[in-house]
């Protein structure tokens, strides 16, 4: 998933995040350690891949903050269109957690 597969797999990253398969879904499963190690806030944090057909796919974020729970959907795409709607998921994450964004940030080599 882009930046997720590159967020779970880069050897230089600041926070491990732990990948599940459970039917049409995959969960991007931050480590809570490292999210308490590395922000002040966040508690936890999921980043999940839904697949509703063969072609068409949809992103969601559960994020639990010492005051709140936000829950994040991007819209539903296609394969081609998944970049899109993927980075549309993470400008909602960076509004409304800058701090889980900037630890992503941070966790993906040569991401501006």
């Amino acid at each position: 998933m882009l930046i997720l597969d590159t967020l779970q797999s880069n050897y230089n990253r600041v926070v491990r995040v732990n990948v599940t398969h459970s039917g049409n879904a995959i969960d991007y499963i931050f480590n809570e350690k490292d999210l308490q190690k590395h922000t002040k806030n966040v508690k936890k944090a999921v980043i999940t891949s839904f697949e509703t057909t063969e072609d068409d796919i949809y992103f969601l974020a559960n994020i639990e903050t010492t005051d709140q729970v936000i829950n994040l959907k991007s819209e539903t795409t296609n394969r081609k269109g998944q970049r899109k709607v993927l980075n549309n998921l993470l400008n909602q994450i960076k509004i409304k957690c800058p701090e889980l964004f900037e630890l992503i940030q941070k966790s993906v080599k040569g991401w501006d």
